[in-house]
């Protein structure tokens, strides 16, 4: 599959807050990016700032220059990116030993369109004449409890613990605690699709109706783009944007048999992972271990 876009736009405000949390990657990118992604330093926790940076850097300095549009990138490739962000945050530990970042990553495949997800940053797929096709489902509180029947998502949206997530990555002394991603690929890519990647500030400011009628106006992807920024620009949290348009899809015929929508979940750290059996029964050991030690 071959997937073309137009030239990216993407901004980052500080919103209603004081210091700016969220990470933007890149800054600006070209009709060649091959991926982006938006990070969300975890409130709450010091140093978000610190991890939502360094997650950026990470993913950066492992695909800036190797991965090019269009390559075969999947889940195993993405692990190996997880697992060196995590590393980073550990051995930058001395900074804050509990800073976390939410992190939303879009990469375009061979496959399709790779996104990868981990607390309540999300990732959008819209397109004319539908309206949204596609929503992460956020690692957070009031999705678990939608999931379970216990609230409404208009409950959710404007319930008093909406911000508390499940998962993030943070600084974590074994690798065993690493929290996975949630990893979606779209194969149902077609021309005039939008995807939009963003943190919290964002859909918490806009509602997914003033997205479709912003989004999928007939305006360029800059101007709709500056209007989003408008709505957020006082959002009460930092609102970070990254806009990415579909003007150009080639597909064999076999790939247009394939199942349009994948979801899986990384393994980052499997029990018998390639040291064998022996190391995966210590690190059944270590967890153990640590579920003892926190009672």
């Amino acid at each position: 599959m071959e997937i073309k876009i137009n030239k990216p736009y993407g901004y980052s405000q500080l919103g209603q807050r004081e210091s700016q949390q969220d990470a933007l990657f890149p800054e600006e990118g070209d009709e060649q990016m091959a991926f982006g992604m938006v990070c969300d330093g975890v409130g709450g926790l010091d140093r978000g700032e610190v991890a939502s940076g360094l997650v950026c850097e990470a993913f950066s300095r492992m695909l800036t220059g190797t991965l090019r549009q269009g390559d075969p990138f999947g889940k195993k490739e993405l692990e190996e990116v997880l697992r060196y962000a995590y590393r980073l945050l550990y051995d930058n530990r001395c900074v804050c030993d509990s800073m976390a970042t939410t992190l939303a990553f879009l990469a375009i495949t061979k496959q399709g369109m790779l996104l990868a997800h981990i607390g309540d940053s999300r990732i959008y797929q819209l397109r004319p004449g539908v309206g949204i096709l596609f929503c992460t489902e956020d690692h957070s509180l009031v999705q678990q409890m939608v999931n379970e029947g216990k609230l409404t998502r208009e409950e959710a949206a404007h319930h008093q613990r909406k911000n508390v997530i499940t998962r993030c990555l943070r600084v974590t002394p074994e690798a065993e605690e690493y929290d996975d991603a949630t990893l979606d690929l779209i194969r149902d890519v077609r021309p005039r699709d939008l995807f939009l990647i963003c943190s919290d500030g964002v859909n918490d400011r806009v509602s997914d109706e003033e997205l479709v009628e912003v989004l999928l106006q007939e305006e360029s992807l800059e101007e709709r783009g500056k209007l989003l920024k408008r709505l957020t620009h006082n959002s009460s949290d930092n609102n970070t944007a990254l806009l990415i348009e579909v003007t150009e899809v080639n597909k064999s015929e076999e790939e247009e048999q394939l199942t349009r929508y994948e979801t899986m979940e990384t393994s980052l750290y499997p029990l018998a992972d390639r040291k064998g059996w022996g190391e995966g029964l210590k690190n059944v050991g270590r967890m153990l271990k640590g579920l003892f030690a926190r009672k």
